[in-house]
């Protein structure tokens, strides 16, 4: 159980501003990532072309499964600060407006 009572509620303590400095330093690792995963696509289609078919049923059955518990965290994480930020006077606005 986390300190406010909330299993879900893990980046309590996340410094979104030491975060966006590192990214604003540290752009280019996107870059790398994305060029990666597009080098894996376009190899990856190349090494299969002339292959039989995997069957990956199962792995993407337990992919799926993985990705909703996922999902479901993330609503559990999500939706109390949403709820809390629209309760406060101004909360539409600020969330959308304000500078953080």
């Amino acid at each position: 159980m986390h300190e406010n009572g909330s299993l879900f509620n893990l980046f309590s303590d996340f410094d979104r501003y030491e975060k966006r400095n590192w990214m604003e330093k540290n752009w280019t690792v996107s870059l790398y990532g994305v060029v990666a995963y597009v080098l894996f696509i376009y190899l990856g289609q190349e090494y299969m072309r002339n292959r039989k078919p995997m069957d990956l049923r199962r792995v993407m059955a337990v992919w799926n499964v993985v990705l909703a518990a996922f999902s479901i965290c993330g609503t559990f994480s999500v939706v109390p600060e949403f709820l809390s930020m629209f309760a406060q006077a101004n909360g539409f606005h600020d969330s959308v407006c304000a500078p953080w």
